[in-house]
């Protein structure tokens, strides 16, 4: 959850109840909530942290005895000092890490050719101890990378599967990262989603591909962005005018396609306004799967609660359509990476019944953080709002002040240890990754494609040299939103 990754402020009352063997009381005040819950110890001055709450999901809660936040390791002992303790949720250290690598056997009679078209197949998926051999149907994926050698696809399964611990899904997607020579990129994205507590956020591995017994590349293997109950959980039925809907901002429906005009009002909707930074955004339904399943009403409230939405952060009225918490924790990842699809496409909000809109999940970060080479003034050393246009929704939002707030104390909380915990990860990635990308390399040739989206000065670089580029990249943007945000 969110509100479980915000810093949590732990007051200490200390009470001698007897010279020897007495017990201190301890109450855990949450800032948030103002609850209190009152834990027990021994009157002692050195206090071991097995006393306290350890673990919480992916999360562990990490000690400090100062208000400088210096953080003690969890197999430490700590002392109480100026009898007050704090302490916050945090990650484990090995948190970003690739644990392995898994495995990928594709087999089936006819290639997939197109996006449009499933062929049979019959798939094996092991690594981490786990194994999936079963049916399924395999076509292309993708749009832009469509026209790549090296080919993305997703994958049906007859009946659902659970694939390497994500859960129990039919539909899943292996990424090639073909723009992405790191093959960093995606990762580190969607698990920075996780961490941050953005809900629904797609889990990966990286695996290896063998199609017809053939070694095809290193991949990431992926949730897909849909509505179930292990993806985005918000489908349900109802006959009020309210609806819950998932939608994809995608600029690519009418860029991409002359005949978008067909699918109008039954797969898609136009918010056209110049004043929403002179474009016309373009909605396409991912839930319900066509607009001709709703009645009249129930399409006008999609539709209309989107248009309100865009109003509302031009009004200053935005709380009353937006999760600002979700928002923000979206935001600070595509600026952290500088994601230059943010406003373009592959940005999916959704919203369940009874709740306002959120962000996410994200998806599609392999042009991003440096590697980019068409986007005019493109660098490090600005915000993504200065950047190609930036975002109607956030470029309007960040005109208020008090959105400037909780923005600027969200992004402080996260550099207290889950950024620095992503970039003390990177190197140690690149080790266990950088005999795979050599293989994949030597198939696909991907360090010396002179690509149009590809950064120039990148071309030809090494993989270890690519990869301190992301680095470097992710850490010089991140000290000036430090300093300039």
């Amino acid at each position: 959850m969110i509100r479980s990754l915000y810093i949590i402020i732990l007051s200490s009352i200390l009470v001698l109840l007897s010279a020897c063997g007495s017990k201190d009381s301890i109450t855990l005040i949450n800032r948030e909530t103002g609850t209190k819950q009152k834990i027990e110890v021994l009157d002692q001055d050195i206090y071991d942290l097995s006393l306290f709450p350890q673990t919480l999901d992916g999360y562990y809660i990490k000690y400090s005895t100062s208000k400088s936040g210096t953080y003690i390791n969890s197999a430490e002992s700590f002392r109480i000092i100026d009898n007050t303790l704090y302490y916050s949720y945090g990650i484990k250290e090995d948190f970003f890490d690739i644990k392995n690598i898994g495995k990928v056997d594709i087999v089936c009679q006819n290639n997939p050719t197109t996006n449009k078209e499933y062929v049979e197949s019959y798939i094996t998926i092991s690594g981490e101890g786990e194994k999936v051999a079963a049916s399924a149907q395999i076509k292309l994926r993708g749009n832009t990378t469509l026209w790549t050698p090296k080919k993305s696809f997703k994958i049906k399964f007859n009946e659902k599967q659970n694939v390497l611990g994500m859960g129990s899904d039919k539909e899943w997607a292996l990424l090639a990262n073909y723009f992405d020579p790191t093959y960093l990129r995606n990762y580190y994205a969607y698990k920075l989603a996780m961490v941050l507590g953005l809900e629904y956020s797609c889990e990966a591995r990286f695996v290896e591909v063998y199609f017809n017994h053939q070694y095809i590349g290193l991949y990431l293997l992926t949730e897909t962005v849909k509505t179930s109950k292990e993806r985005v959980d918000i489908e349900k039925t109802t006959t009020s005018s309210e609806v819950p809907f998932l939608l994809e901002l995608d600029m690519k429906i009418v860029q991409d396609n002359p005949n978008y005009i067909l699918t109008l009002d039954d797969e898609m909707f136009l918010l056209d306004n110049s004043a929403y930074n002179g474009k016309t955004y373009p909605f396409g339904t991912k839930y319900p799967k066509s607009f001709k399943d709703l009645n009249d009403n129930q399409y006008a409230y999609i539709k209309n609660y989107i248009s309100n939405t865009f109003e509302s952060v031009r009004e200053g009225n935005y709380e009353e359509y937006i999760d600002i918490d979700s928002f923000i924790n979206y935001f600070l990842i595509q600026e952290l990476f500088m994601n230059v699809d943010l406003d373009y496409s592959s940005v999916y909000m959704y919203k369940a019944l009874g709740e306002k809109l959120k962000f996410g999940p994200i998806w599609d970060f392999d042009l991003s953080s440096g590697n980019v080479g068409y986007v005019k003034g493109y660098s490090y050393d600005k915000m993504m709002k200065d950047v190609n246009g930036g975002s109607y929704l956030f470029n309007e939002l960040y005109k208020y002040e008090d959105f400037r707030y909780i923005l600027s104390n969200r992004f402080d909380e996260i550099n207290l240890d889950i950024i620095p915990s992503l970039l003390n990860s990177i190197y140690k990635n690149r080790v266990v990754l950088s005999n795979y990308a050599r293989k994949d390399n030597l198939k696909w040739d991907v360090l010396n494609d002179n690509n149009w989206a590809r950064s120039k000065n990148l071309v030809g670089l090494s993989y270890n040299n690519q990869v301190r580029y992301f680095k470097d990249f992710l850490s010089n943007h991140n000290q000036w939103l430090k300093e300039n945000m």
